[in-house]
């Protein structure tokens, strides 16, 4: 009687622990799911926000934003800022579509300007003069990614940054023709791209995101803006 009450007890242990491992792997292999909130309808600019304009859904919990995965609240409203949201009488900056996701950055009072609508966080936008020539083609459009060179004033071009992500283009003229970029960078490739402006050329290279890859530091050229060396050739040596 002893030996079966064991055997049933290990059973028993043994089930409650297949149950377990089974809700652990359930949990694991499932992605996680975040509630936001998209307008039902189409609304105009300056359309005060209420809760009836909006429909809860289920999402996954990670999108993915420029190449990258990220949680769904850098970007959307979730549930857990909803309530708060509606009580701040906010409104639309911009026309909305229906099936539009609830973003601050469609909102007067937090939203910024529709380049800022796209820009991940810790992004800085920078635009530097390109053409046709400079930008690659005249067709060049905004969410394609490049490469940025720099051609020096004193000779030698240098690949600055890889993959840049471009937000906008600017034309201008009665032939719209291109005159402008402008790009998604960190703070440090800011400083970079606009210290080359006021040393050389920009140049872009328009990079096949799917197939491209990375130079590899170590061979990449590292070439930097040279003074004249018959200059310094001429300067007496000191004793």
């Amino acid at each position: 009687m002893k030996k079966n009450s064991k055997i049933l007890m290990v059973l028993a242990l043994a089930l409650v622990f297949t149950i377990a491992a089974g809700i652990c792997v359930y949990q694991i292999l499932s992605p996680q799911r975040s509630t936001v909130y998209v307008f039902n309808k189409s609304y105009e600019a300056g359309t005060p926000l209420a809760a009836d304009m909006l429909t809860p859904i289920q999402v996954d919990s990670n999108i993915v934003i420029a190449g990258g995965k990220a949680p769904i609240e850098q970007r959307f409203i979730t549930s857990a800022e909803f309530s708060a949201l509606m009580r701040t009488g906010d409104s639309l900056k911009t026309d909305v579509g229906e099936g539009t996701p609830l973003m601050l950055s469609l909102l007067s009072t937090t939203g910024g300007s529709a380049i800022e609508m796209i820009m991940q966080d810790a992004a800085v936008a920078v635009t530097v003069d390109v053409n046709s020539i400079t930008g690659v083609t005249n067709n060049l459009a905004a969410g394609a990614s490049v490469n940025v060179y720099v051609n020096y004033h004193t000779g030698g071009t240098n690949l600055l940054l890889e993959k840049v992500r471009v937000l906008a283009v600017h034309k201008g003229g009665s032939s719209e023709s291109l005159s402008g970029a402008t790009l998604e960078l960190t703070n440090a490739e800011a400083l970079r791209v606009i210290d080359a402006t006021k040393n050389g050329s920009i140049y872009l290279g328009l990079v096949n995101t799917g197939g491209y890859q990375l130079v590899d530091p170590d061979e990449a050229p590292t070439e930097s803006p040279e003074t004249d060396s018959n200059v310094d050739d001429a300067l007496p040596s000191l004793p």
